[in-house]
């Protein structure tokens, strides 16, 4: 008998021994799942989606995909004469054959930034768009402005310049975004904003005023940059 109980017990414990063996191999650590863009940092950016937050132009982006760089040298804008038009409160902008009438000089726009590297977004056919209530909340100093950069653009660089509005308001003004850039389409678009500046979203050139005033500042400065590049 003490034989037969000696040999359950063995029996008993090869068992439990097999069973913890086999739920050792089954068992697999539970892995923590990753959500991919479902990180956001202080400002709201996804870093997991490849976004940081750029200072300079208060937004989040792609280093890839845009420029964070906004540039304040106005060197760049030395072979470009400006004098006074006596005629008027007007001063004349002035390169090679081509001369424009402008409401601030360099020195007064200063301040306003602009990105380097605009020119290269610059197609056969642009458009000069703007949200419909732009008009009335600037005055109508936002059509001024867009009239101004427009006409360097028309007339220096021989484009087909249209303005547009970001809304459909009529079958005769062609509804335009950003979303509208492409390599054959340029989208200038004008904004009310923090600051007085120019800058890319993509394919897109933002010209980005606190008011009216300040977006024929930044249109002019815009401008004063194409005709520097002719």
């Amino acid at each position: 008998m003490a034989i037969l109980e000696i040999k359950k017990v063995v029996i008993l414990l090869l068992v439990i021994l097999i069973i913890g063996c086999s739920n050792q191999n089954t068992i697999q650590p539970v892995k923590e799942k990753v959500i991919v863009g479902g990180d956001l940092d202080a400002h709201g950016c996804k870093a997991s989606a490849g976004y940081s937050w750029c200072e300079a132009r208060q937004t989040c982006l792609r280093s890839w995909e845009d420029s964070c760089e906004l540039i304040l040298d106005d060197s760049n804008f030395s072979n470009i004469k400006v004098v006074k038009d006596d005629s008027s409160p007007m001063y004349l902008a002035s390169k090679g054959n081509y001369e424009y009438p402008l409401r601030y000089t360099l020195e007064q726009l200063n301040q306003v930034k602009l990105e380097e590297n605009l020119i290269f977004l610059i197609k056969e056919k642009i458009y000069l768009t703007k949200d419909p209530e732009l008009v009335t909340k600037t005055q109508g100093d936002s059509t001024i402005a867009s009239m101004e950069v427009g006409d360097v653009l028309a007339k220096s660089y021989k484009k087909e310049v249209q303005a547009a509005l970001t809304k459909k308001v009529d079958n005769v003004i062609p509804q335009i975004t950003c979303s509208n850039a492409s390599d054959q389409t340029t989208v200038i678009y004008l904004i009310l904003g923090k600051e007085n500046k120019v800058y890319k979203s993509y394919s897109c050139i933002i010209i980005e005023g606190v008011d009216g005033k300040g977006l024929i500042m930044s249109s002019e400065k815009l401008a004063y940059y194409f005709l520097s590049k002719l």
